[in-house]
């Protein structure tokens, strides 16, 4: 009878063991694509944030890796960015450990190498018919629940991710500012019971001069800002915020900003 009690427990654990590993096995997931003459294999556990791994073949041979910088694969597109007749891998991987970066974005250039040359953050890539891919990127500004933030476009142009600046109504409509929900949001946090110390109050006119900026208008934040600003520090705040939108406004437009880099 005791080894029967005894065997019956070996094989309760060891069902405990199988069942236990088969549920993290369900966890752990591969993708691999292929992209001309390289293949990309991600691994990574649905269960655990940023233990995602990449690796880069060719031939067999591994010549890019990276460990630990995704939580789960998004999507991925292969398209021709720039309309020179080769296409590029657009790859997206989600994070979803941060309320302000709900993913990465990574371009290949076949032409340029095997890995990965170009990441932005919170993108989307856009195709339009008979019109040149875009990517919408979007910041989101702190605190979080606030909901405030601001986008723009960027395109894939001359070996570099650059700037894009609406040149007609298919894409200016994706970047105009919203004013009418800003001043609405504005209305309701003032009945909150906010005063002119509150950090947070800027947040609404500085979210609004940046994606005026974007547009093409900065009139549209001023204006915002003339409007509906009621501290007594308006003449020094009005210089922060124009100094505070263009450094952020250059940011956007520095190419640099958008070359991939392991570290």
């Amino acid at each position: 009878m005791m080894r029967i009690k005894i065997l019956l427990s070996f094989v309760m654990i060891l069902s405990h063991v199988y069942l236990t590993k088969a549920g993290e096995d369900d966890s752990l997931k591969t993708v691999v694509i292929n992209y001309y003459d390289i293949k990309v294999e991600l691994n990574y556990n649905t269960q655990r944030f940023f233990n995602g791994s990449m690796k880069v073949q060719k031939e067999n041979i591994i010549v890019f890796a990276a460990d630990s910088f995704f939580s789960d694969y998004s999507s991925h597109e292969i398209v021709d960015l720039d309309g020179n007749g080769k296409n590029e891998l657009v790859l997206v991987l989600t994070e979803g450990a941060s309320p302000y970066i709900y993913n990465r974005m990574l371009i290949f250039d076949i032409t340029l190498g095997p890995e990965p040359k170009f990441t932005m953050q919170n993108a989307d890539l856009i195709i339009k018919p008979k019109e040149l891919p875009k990517i919408d990127c979007y910041a989101r500004m702190s605190p979080s629940v606030m909901g405030l933030g601001y986008n723009w476009l960027v395109e894939y142009r001359d070996k570099k991710i650059k700037y894009y600046k609406p040149k007609n109504e298919v894409w200016e409509n994706m970047v105009l500012p919203d004013v009418e929900s800003t001043r609405e949001n504005l209305k309701q946090y003032k009945e909150g019971g906010f005063t002119c110390t509150d950090a947070n109050y800027f947040t609404f006119f500085e979210a609004v001069m940046i994606q005026s900026l974007i547009s093409g208008d900065d009139y549209v934040g001023l204006d915002f800002f003339d409007k509906y600003y009621k501290c007594d520090d308006k003449n020094s705040a009005l210089k922060e915020l124009k100094s505070a939108s263009n450094n952020s406004f250059g940011w956007i437009k520095d190419s640099k900003n958008y070359e991939y880099s392991i570290y």
